[in-house]
């Protein structure tokens, strides 16, 4: 009787932990998120903490600049009007790290920016590290000299034995190497570095974006935007776009919505008239003290 009674409690025990184990089964799968599961390891990060961190080089106006806003040193521009977007779409808050522009590759392959945002072309060396988004913004490219030798860069210069200043690891770079072999490329980390060494007679040029040209050439009394543009060309027309890890197709998937979003509902002609308006008579100052 007592061997009966052991054997009842037994089945009991066991019938009441397979019953526990059901329920712990259901309760973890009642749990999961099928989405969640789906999502790459950068999403996740970015849901749980609730924000988006970009990378970008805040000395390319009017694209990521630095600025004064209510006695507060902000960073602002075009780029991270874009980016704020890009986060209010996925509903979570924009975290903006500055840093030297030939360190955002690497910032962002290494995981410590969700993207990068600095008025970067889609090359195809970069496209070997990281996925682009869709181009978003073009631009023309001049040479910035000085009013005492801006003469030496016709339309038509093949720019032999000059030094022309560019920003290290940007596509400036490979346009100088590739359409001007004659001209020897000096790589200097900082725009407003590049605009020292123009001014002191370092360099003889800088090839810039045409936008930070004018506007570098109008805070600088002494420099010019040359009549030596680059437009169109097969392989560097450069325009930018959106960097994004590769292990990160859904982060980059979500921006390309937000910026087909914002050209097609006319956010991105407000953003931009925006940016530019923000060019006043301060930022000019700024760029001379740099």
């Amino acid at each position: 009787m007592k061997k009966a009674k052991k054997i009842v409690t037994m089945i009991l025990v066991i019938t009441m932990l397979a019953g526990l184990a059901a329920c712990s089964s259901k309760t973890e799968s009642k749990t999961e998120n099928p989405e969640t599961e789906k999502m790459s390891d950068t999403m996740k990060k970015i849901k749980k903490s609730g924000k988006i961190v970009v990378g970008t080089e805040a000395s390319f106006p009017p694209l990521e600049f630095h600025k004064e806003i209510d006695g507060k040193d902000t960073i602002t521009g075009f780029d991270i009007f874009v980016a704020e977007e890009i986060a209010k779409d996925l509903g979570v808050e924009l975290e903006i790290k500055d840093m030297s522009f030939d360190g955002l590759l690497a910032a962002l392959v290494a995981g410590n920016v969700d993207f990068v945002a600095a008025g970067m072309a889609a090359t195809e060396e970069r496209r070997q590290s990281v996925d682009f988004s869709i181009r978003y913004y073009d631009t023309l490219q001049t040479i910035l000299a000085r009013d005492d030798n801006k003469d030496e860069f016709p339309a038509d210069s093949d720019m032999k034995g000059k030094l022309i200043g560019v920003q290290k690891g940007s596509t400036q770079s490979e346009i100088m190497s590739r359409m001007y072999p004659k001209a020897k490329t000096v790589e200097i980390a900082k725009n407003a570095d590049i605009i020292l060494q123009l001014q002191s007679g370092k360099i003889d040029g800088a090839l810039l974006d045409d936008p930070i040209a004018q506007l570098y050439a109008i805070a600088n009394p002494g420099l010019t935007a040359t009549e030596l543009i680059f437009k169109n060309d097969p392989e560097y027309d450069v325009g930018s776009s959106i960097a994004v890890s590769k292990e990160a197709p859904d982060v980059l998937e979500s921006i390309d919505k937000t910026l087909q979003r914002i050209m097609d509902d006319g956010t991105y002609d407000k953003l931009l008239e925006k940016a530019d308006s923000m060019l006043d008579a301060d930022m000019i100052d700024m760029l001379v003290d740099e």
